[in-house]
């Protein structure tokens, strides 16, 4: 993954015309832990996403690409299941009944998926007084993918102007 992933490096060096970019330890241990689901251009937009992140936070001329410029990249999991609910459960912010609930399982696995998501789409827009920006940053996403997401869940925001 590493070779791959510096190959690709220096593919962005050179297209945005940087001296130097260089890919962390940190950025190469969760590049390994991820599971990779789609194909070998996610990994070059990831790479190319975290380098423009990485040169916008800094002046130098050798930009240094971390893990927190790589975005949420979820590792696979490797423990079995019940041994990640048994961590959840124990967990005091997934068992906080005010922010999340568990949708009914029975609807089946699609239809629990976007309870889910609209359920927290809903309570950080409301914890956001209606700012999508603000509630993607919360989420940890980006506003278009978020605002698209609820559109296709059906939730929105409106806003009323009332005149007295």
């Amino acid at each position: 993954m590493a070779l791959l992933a510096g190959y690709f490096c220096e593919a962005t060096r050179r297209k945005l015309g940087m001296r130097q970019l260089l890919l962390a330890e940190d950025a190469v241990q969760r590049l390994d832990a991820y599971s990779w689901p789609g194909n070998v251009r996610e990994l070059e937009h990831v790479i190319s996403r975290a380098a423009l992140t990485a040169r916008a936070g800094t002046s130098a001329t050798i930009v240094q690409v971390r893990a927190e410029h790589l975005g949420l990249l979820v590792p696979a999991v490797t423990e079995p299941v019940t041994e990640l609910a048994a961590e959840l459960a124990e967990d005091d912010s997934v068992r906080d009944d005010s922010t999340v609930r568990l949708p009914d399982t029975g609807a089946g696995l699609k239809a629990a998926t976007e309870a889910f998501q609209k359920q927290l789409i809903v309570t950080a827009l409301q914890a956001n007084d209606g700012n999508w920006a603000a509630a993607a940053r919360e989420l940890k996403t980006d506003r278009a993918n978020l605002v698209r997401l609820a559109k296709r869940l059906e939730v929105e925001v409106v806003r009323e102007i009332v005149s007295r």
